[in-house]
């Protein structure tokens, strides 16, 4: 469903930048009059729920319409958004914003800053004379061609309640499990668990890949979360904890027999992500730029949603080609089905889960790219579709089973 939005916006209060990497990226600024803000802009993209009665949308509402209603544009952060095309009319000074993916385009950051608006307009916006934050200024970023990093992007926009978890997290001790399992591992040495390391794992991504095995989701609930929010992760880890700081036996501390070969098999997924293409007709050279206009693309049969080289930090050696998280996860998340959590403590319930990978992992990848197909190619899409997460789980389960039937038929 396309959505246009049309802004009045004087031109001294719009600018666009275009990429200085990509081309085929911008990034436009504008400063908005709140009267002329759009209502019912979507939220989609954006891995926070935002509540118009939480702490932060008060705050915003207070300082908009109290305390610092002629500074708000340059206090408050503002709103991002992704878009597929934006035009200005230089004429008619009017900013229109084209959105064509429902699940790409919309508010990326800024969640709370926008309830808090549209509180305030639905509040006292029929007041007369109108008052006068109505004739204040909010700050967009609207960015276009970004929609094969939407999720990396909303993540790195909605760090800040992320990284305060994290770190109080970590001084209440309840990273000390992990920590403990993970000594003597090579990569151990490389995660991090405050702010302000310099280290490539991030024990928040530790704890996301933990989230796709937990013990609550069956065969009918999914851990999409573990795809579309670090922080929810994050909060739902923190939360199994009780007043004397213990884990619960039941969540993510069940896990910990399994840990390390969880973050093995993470890693053996995506190196093998790229042999299982191959098996069923990919082409070698799956990604070429296209120089006229600097976009992402491919001949028939490529993947243009492929990144570039990704180091295998729990397995070593790396990917030449990184598969995005919206197709890998739903494939690792799948494979849950081979792991019980009925016990104290959970166990595999085949003999080597990167093996079993290995043998079934091709169905798995063809599913994924015709499920991308339908989808426009859209890792986003893809990795929001409950639909796509349960037609994965049901073929591991199958396979599992056509395994243990052949076994005992020996």
């Amino acid at each position: 469903m396309e959505t246009i939005l049309s802004i009045p916006v004087s031109a001294e209060n719009f600018r666009r930048v275009v990429d200085p990497i990509n081309k085929g990226k911008s990034v436009c600024h504008a400063y908005v009059q709140i009267r002329h803000l759009p209502s019912g802009i979507s939220m989609s993209p954006n891995p926070r729920a935002h509540d118009v009665d939480n702490q932060i949308s008060r705050t915003i509402f207070k300082s908009l319409t109290v305390d610092n209603t002629k500074l708000f544009h340059l206090l408050n952060r503002g709103i991002t958004i992704s878009a597929g095309e934006v035009e200005y009319d230089n004429k008619k000074e009017i900013l229109r914003v084209r959105m064509t993916d429902e699940f790409a385009h919309g508010d990326i950051d800024g969640g709370n800053t926008y309830s808090a608006i549209e509180r305030a307009r639905r509040e006292r916006g029929h007041e007369v004379p109108p008052p006068a934050f109505m004739d204040a200024y909010v700050k967009l970023e609207i960015l276009t061609g970004v929609e094969l990093d939407i999720v990396e992007l909303a993540e790195a926009r909605n760090t800040s309640s992320q990284v305060k978890a994290y770190a109080l997290a970590n001084l209440a001790g309840k990273f000390t499990w992990i920590k403990d399992e993970l000594v003597g591992q090579p990569f151990a040495k490389n995660i991090s668990y405050t702010e302000g390391e310099d280290k490539e794992i991030s024990v928040v991504d530790i704890i996301c890949l933990m989230t796709l095995f937990h013990p609550k989701y069956d065969g009918a609930q999914h851990p999409i979360k573990a795809y579309t929010s670090k922080k929810s992760c994050l909060d739902d880890f923190q939360s199994e904890y009780d007043e004397k700081n213990q884990p619960s036996p039941d969540g993510y501390y069940k896990l910990r027999s399994v840990l390390v070969q969880i973050l093995k098999l993470s890693d053996h997924v995506h190196a093998k992500c790229k042999d299982h293409y191959k098996a069923i007709g990919g082409i070698t050279q799956i990604r070429k730029e296209e120089p006229d206009n600097g976009k992402k693309a491919a001949r028939p049969g490529g993947l243009r949603e492929l990144g570039g080289a990704k180091e295998l930090h729990f397995i070593g050696g790396e990917v030449s080609y990184s598969w995005p998280a919206g197709y890998l996860y739903p494939m690792l998340g799948a494979l849950r089905a081979i792991l019980d959590t009925s016990g104290r403590k959970a166990k595999w319930l085949v003999d080597d889960p990167c093996d079993f990978f290995t043998r079934h992992g091709k169905r798995l990848v063809e599913i994924t790219l015709d499920r991308s197909s339908e989808l426009g190619r859209n890792p986003n899409a893809v990795g929001k579709s409950k639909g796509h997460w349960q037609q994965l789980y049901d073929i591991i389960r199958l396979k599992m089973l056509e395994e243990r039937m052949s076994a005992q038929s020996r």
